[in-house]
């Protein structure tokens, strides 16, 4: 690994290796999933017992990179090929036999990003982090997801996970079963306890534990891959599920101005309407979360310390008064996605819009 390119690293401490990416914006396009397929493949040969994948600081993985794709003169061949890719990564984690792997979400996960950590034996993530399971592009989605998040979740779980289409933190992931074990919130805190989580999974009777408790797969991941390709095919190059169009919007939104609703803003024009038809949301319900929306991003950046008071007092009020039993948990996660500028969808629009009605009635 000594050629290896700044992105991608790999160290030894004793019994345990540590390999770290870090890809621009967690873009993983072709070139980068080749090159951490061999990186993991390579890590695996060595005589650790534990091995860890994980983030720099920032963002961990958000899945194939949508901006190669959409300047290729090819872009269905471009996804298909980084699809593909990203695959070879997924099966590369899963296929580690010898070592305990540990999936450490440092930092905020997308889509096929959360899929690839969940190949891992073990998964950790920093307090506060956002998971977003799955971002509507367009894609029934791979990587393998058909047996790795059925097997966290149950099936029910990964279908409610899946349809809900909205960020989950990883303290409500850990209550769910998709993360293990979270660690603080504070990145230099984080590393440090995650060498103590690595360090204590080398000891023989955790790792027997962990082995015993491994993924079963009956069937070969062919079979997965091969269902998940199939929707997929249909997805790029049929267009099945307006794939090309979300990813025209979803890079020129990224390129050209910063957003935290997930919505594509050019001049005064937004797809908000179009955003809410392909979702049957209510009129009334559009109009309403379209107010709300606005209110929101008048808050501006300079009062994002205040909405965080804010959401700690309404999630201290919710307790406090027995109210929707899902309001604090929503207050969090929505907050935490606001903070670290999270896309928002729709849905998580209409959550503003009664986090609004409730509690924002004070903040101008």
């Amino acid at each position: 690994m000594q050629d290896a390119p700044q992105d991608i690293s790999y160290r030894r401490e004793g019994a345990v290796g540590h390999l770290t990416f870090s890809f621009y914006n967690g873009a993983a396009g072709v070139d980068q999933c080749r090159r951490l397929e061999s990186a993991l493949r390579y890590a695996a040969q060595q005589d650790t017992r534990v091995l860890v994948l994980r983030s720099g600081p920032g963002v961990f993985c958000n899945g194939i990179h949508l901006g190669e794709i959409e300047d290729s003169p090819d872009p269905a061949t471009a996804a298909w090929s980084n699809i593909q890719a990203i695959n070879g990564v997924c099966r590369a984690l899963i296929e580690i036999n010898d070592q305990i792997t540990i999936a450490a979400f440092a930092g905020p996960a997308a889509a096929g990003g959360v899929m690839l950590g969940l190949g891992a034996d073990v998964i950790v993530g920093r307090s506060g982090v956002m998971l977003n399971p799955y971002y509507d592009i367009g894609l029934h989605g791979s990587e393998l997801h058909t047996l790795t998040l059925p097997h966290r979740v149950g099936h029910q779980g990964a279908a409610t996970l899946l349809s809900a289409k909205l960020p989950i933190s990883t303290d409500r992931a850990a209550a769910v079963g998709l993360v293990d074990l979270v660690g603080p919130a504070d990145p230099g805190e984080f590393s440090e306890w995650l060498d103590d989580v690595a360090d204590r999974h080398t000891d023989p009777a955790a790792w027997r534990g962990v082995i015993y408790s491994r993924i079963p797969v009956d069937r070969p991941l062919d079979y997965y891959e091969s269902l998940e390709l199939a929707e997929m095919a249909r997805d790029v190059y049929d267009d099945s599920h307006g794939f090309a169009a979300a990813r025209r919007s979803f890079v020129g939104k990224n390129r050209f101005r910063p957003a935290t609703d997930g919505l594509v803003v050019s001049g005064d024009r937004t797809d908000f309407d179009d955003f809410c038809k392909r979702r049957s949301v209510p009129e009334a319900a559009t109009a309403h979360a379209k107010q709300q929306h606005r209110q929101v991003l008048a808050l501006g950046a300079e009062r994002a310390e205040a909405l965080d008071d804010l959401h700690l007092a309404a999630m201290h009020q919710a307790g406090a008064a027995g109210g929707h039993p899902h309001l604090a948990d929503g207050l969090r996660d929505l907050g935490a996605a606001l903070d670290c500028g999270k896309d928002l969808g729709v849905e998580s629009i209409d959550l503003v819009a009664q986090i609004v009605d409730v509690d924002l009635g004070g903040v101008q």
